[in-house]
């Protein structure tokens, strides 16, 4: 059970469309982390960024004065009511987010950035309440941009970001999530993030683009990790690609979770 590579333009398209049925390979092997998987890609690879798709290359997070509480215990998404049969649920998840982006100026929603990582404790742990039968959680990937208006002005701001990621277990992997997105106008941004300093007090860095995402958590599993695989980035003169763990290369916001109380 590792961290695969693909080896064409498809197959990064095809990832995106993977979450919907989580992968279920390599749970007779119960290795003790899934780091194991991206340890024997890279003894056979070589690299980490040859154990993900290869491929040229995106709304905020829940109500003011919680985030005190991310920074302290963990995230808490929106005032979603849940709904549904009595027997099933849907709520905002409980999130312990390692590097918190910011508030959103228009949605309020709080944005958590995905930083690359080899183990479990180094992503996003999303907290999974006791269920009967397999749970779903879903969130929004976007891609993450650092806004210019200066490039822009000067024909200058296309960007076009490939990131990959994986949700996680203690004993297997789950989904590898990819979002695929460009940027060419401030239009573009999904949102912009309160505490900077550029005009109106907001951050350079925005989310772009947007993925929603569903995962299937297998009952027993009590939190899943989102951690971050590599950034591949085309810009007008030329491509980049980043792996160096805790690099900050997506972002993400709206985590629910749907379950079967027991």
């Amino acid at each position: 059970m590792g961290l695969m590579p693909t080896s064409s333009n498809a197959a990064a398209h095809t990832a995106q469309t993977a979450v919907h049925s989580a992968s279920r390979e390599g749970r007779a092997q119960r290795p003790a982390t899934w780091l194991r998987g991206i340890s024997a890609c890279r003894k056979r690879a070589g690299h980490l960024s040859q154990c993900v798709p290869r491929k040229r290359s995106g709304q905020r997070w829940w109500t003011s004065g919680c985030l005190m509480t991310a920074l302290v215990a963990g995230l808490s998404f929106g005032d979603v009511p849940a709904f549904g049969a009595q027997s099933r649920r849907v709520e905002p998840a409980e999130v312990r987010c390692p590097s918190v982006l910011g508030v959103g100026v228009d949605t309020d929603r709080i944005y958590c950035d995905v930083l690359i990582g080899n183990e479990i404790a180094d992503g996003i742990i999303v907290v999974v309440p006791p269920h009967s039968g397999s749970a779903i959680v879903t969130f929004t990937l976007y891609g993450r941009h650092t806004y210019s208006e200066t490039e822009v002005a000067r024909g200058r701001g296309y960007v076009e970001y490939l990131a990959s990621t994986a949700v996680a277990t203690t004993e297997e992997v789950l989904a590898r999530p990819v979002v695929l997105v460009e940027f060419r106008t401030e239009a573009d941004l999904v949102d912009r993030v309160s505490g900077g300093a550029g005009p109106g007090g907001v951050k350079a860095v925005a989310p772009v683009g947007g993925e929603a995402i569903r995962v299937t958590v297998p009952e027993g599993v009590g939190e899943i990790s989102i951690v971050g695989l590599e950034l591949q980035i085309q810009r007008i003169d030329g491509q980049e690609s980043y792996s160096s763990l805790g690099r900050p290369i997506a972002v993400i916001s709206d985590v629910q979770v749907e379950y079967g109380a027991r």
